[in-house]
């Protein structure tokens, strides 16, 4: 959460960023639960940053649909690899290999992988503030994008590349974001 923390702050600074703890459904109650003016209302919050992808897959963007305003990956990038599923089998087991392989993504696993090369090529860890989103660019090519920034938002670089492959646009990527920094953030945290 350090880094959407980072990112709102450097979107708007006016904000009051707060830790949040709990699942998902106490995630929301802060901010769809008690009346303004009842018991907890000190602590509802207006808002609250969660993975469109984990709301899908609870459920809840069918129940709290028109509360829920996406945060476009132009301006506010994820994690790498938010929002991926991982299934594995025993590799003894061809029966459940072979069902396992039939769920893969060639899209997704490359994006993935790609993802993860900006991660270990920053020597960034789960606590660092980077963000990666790596896909297709709809004209055939990879488009990656990157956000690294000290913990607090105070100082934050960005980079964008286009590759005609996701590890390509991933190797790109990478090295504009250490041009312009990104190490020397991620390090100070």
């Amino acid at each position: 959460m350090v880094c959407e923390s980072a990112q709102a702050r450097a979107l708007r600074p006016d904000l009051v960023v707060r830790p949040l703890r709990g699942n998902i459904e106490t995630r929301m109650a802060k901010v769809l639960g008690p009346e303004p003016t009842g018991p907890g209302a000190a602590d509802a919050l207006d808002a609250t940053i969660l993975a469109l992808a984990g709301l899908k897959r609870a459920g809840m963007v069918a129940t709290h649909g028109p509360r829920i305003t996406p945060l476009e990956t132009d301006v506010f990038l994820p994690a790498a690899g938010q929002g991926a599923l991982v299934v594995q089998a025993m590799s003894g087991n061809a029966f459940a290999v072979d069902r396992v392989a039939a769920l893969e993504d060639a899209d997704s696993r490359q994006a993935l992988e790609a993802e993860r090369a900006v991660v270990r090529g920053l020597d960034a860890g789960c606590q660092s503030c980077l963000a990666v989103h790596v896909g297709p660019d709809g004209e055939g090519g990879w488009r990656g994008r990157g956000m690294a920034a000290r913990n607090d938002g105070t100082a934050m670089v960005r980079a964008e590349s286009r590759a005609e492959t996701a590890d390509r646009a991933a190797q790109v990527l990478l090295g504009m974001l250490r041009e312009r920094g990104a190490a020397e953030l991620l390090a100070r945290d």
